[in-house]
């Protein structure tokens, strides 16, 4: 039963008729095959130098080096669990090696041979084409000098080398890569070159040059290490200068060797810097309307793990509207005699009124003659110093203009000045004439007569300002 299973291997499916053969001590050397009358190939034989090195049967018609054994003492038979070997030109199949081999004659003549009744022509050089793909020429393949590179963080240009075995005429190697940050693949007959970006992040990467010949492909490996340089907040600008009115505002950065895993925040401490929001590029933010004559300067403060940086923002002052204060005094408009007033409101401005001397002065009002308006004080009862304050005009005053004089003798001086800056001071005359003072100051508007004899007339006040 064991001989029959291993005669049925041989000579299964094959029905071809050899014709006669005279029989010779060697076989030529090479591959030979049974191919039945449809022209397919079911067994091989393959001899080299004499020595039979491999016996196949094969349903799929096809050579296929994974089971086309070499055979020694220690090869196997595909199907089987035995070994075979030749001796004195005959073929030695054993099923186990402590069984007795079988064996069968092979009797050849010129291109043909018969083991065991079955007939073997010599294929010259696999050109059949009946004989698989596998038996024709031998595939292309890409070999690389090396096929991985360790490179710094740094931009630079590198190369590795390349050769094509068993090359097609007119097909040419192609390489590309997926990475953005490997550039630049050029190929030439025996080489590669490539260039690859910095590496900025605090991590390592790596990419793939992906090669491409006919069938044949390959892949060439870079690993760039990762940069060792400290984060950096980059602005292209520091500073924005914005105007008074309400709006929308950006401003571009970008983030130097950052690191995996962090984040820009961003804040501002003035309450007028409103909506601060961090995008992938910039960061946008709002202000409030600036209503006062004055600028203003606030700042946002941007943090990226312990790296900080600021952005200035300087608001325009409002655009001043020029105004006029006027006011014409009347009688009792500061008090009477004995009563004077200490706040008093003059043309919708409340001013602070008061008297070195206290209260016991003398008030009159001209009205006729001489019409010099409101009198303080008199020959015998000077009004030695009178002060008239207000803060109630706001912006930025621009000029003041007093109506007021002295009685006949007078030496009374008037000063002015604004939040504590002399807008200068003016020797009253004894006829009654408008006064003005110039400067650009905001704040406390305070007036100032001084005198040592006589009475002072205080008639108009002109207050100019923008706001």
């Amino acid at each position: 039963m064991k001989y029959t299973r291993i005669l049925l291997f041989i000579i299964v499916v094959l029905f071809s008729s050899c014709a006669e053969m005279i029989e010779c001590e060697s076989p030529i050397s090479g591959l030979w095959a049974n191919i039945d009358e449809d022209g397919y190939t079911s067994h091989y034989i393959s001899f080299e130098n004499g020595e039979f090195t491999s016996f196949r049967s094969d349903d799929e018609h096809r050579v296929d080096d994974d089971i086309i054994w070499g055979v020694d003492e220690s090869s196997f038979l595909p199907e089987f669990e035995g070994y075979y070997s030749i001796e004195d030109s005959r073929l030695l199949i054993s099923m186990h090696r402590e069984w007795d081999p079988v064996s069968y004659d092979i009797i050849h003549h010129g291109r043909t041979m018969e083991i065991d009744g079955t007939c073997f022509s010599l294929i010259d050089g696999l050109s059949s084409e009946k004989i698989d793909d596998e038996t024709s020429d031998p595939e292309p393949e890409i070999i690389l000098s090396s096929y991985s590179k360790q490179i710094g963080p740094d931009a630079g240009a590198y190369e590795f080398a390349y050769s094509i075995e068993n090359p097609i005429p007119g097909c040419s190697l192609s390489a590309d890569s997926y990475e953005s940050w490997i550039t630049d693949i050029k190929v030439y007959s025996d080489r590669i070159t490539f260039k690859v970006l910095a590496n900025t992040s605090s991590e390592s990467r790596t990419g793939y040059i992906s090669l491409t010949y006919e069938d044949a492909s390959e892949y060439f490996e870079i690993i760039q290490q990762k940069s060792s340089a400290k984060p950096k907040i980059i602005l292209p600008s520091k500073s924005n200068q914005v105007d008074a009115d309400a709006g929308t505002y950006e401003f571009a950065y970008s983030i130097e060797n950052p690191i995996p895993g962090h984040s820009l925040s961003a804040e501002s401490d003035k309450s007028w810097i409103t909506d601060i929001k961090v995008h992938s590029d910039r960061i946008t933010y709002k202000v409030l309307a600036n209503d006062s004559s004055e600028s203003r300067t606030g700042y946002i403060s941007l943090t990226y793990k312990d790296v900080s940086e600021s952005f200035e923002i300087i608001q325009q002052a409002k655009e001043a509207q020029e105004y006029v204060y006027s006011y014409t005094f009347g009688s009792g408009d500061l008090g009477t005699t004995g009563s004077p007033k200490s706040s008093v409101t003059l043309g919708g401005v409340t001013w602070k009124f008061s008297m070195k001397d206290g209260g016991s002065k003398f008030f009159n009002f001209e009205s006729t003659g001489y019409a010099r308006g409101l009198q303080i004080g008199k020959a015998a009862d000077p009004a030695t110093e009178v002060i008239l304050s207000t803060n109630g005009i706001p912006g930025t005053i621009k000029s003041i203009k007093v109506t007021t004089c002295g009685a006949n003798g007078t030496d009374a001086v008037l000063q002015v000045s604004v939040g504590g800056n002399s807008f200068g001071s003016k020797k009253l005359g004894v006829e009654q004439q408008e006064y003005s003072f110039t400067g650009s100051a905001s704040g406390e508007i305070i007036l100032k007569w001084n005198a040592t004899v006589k009475a002072i007339y205080l008639k108009k006040i002109v207050i100019e300002y923008a706001y």
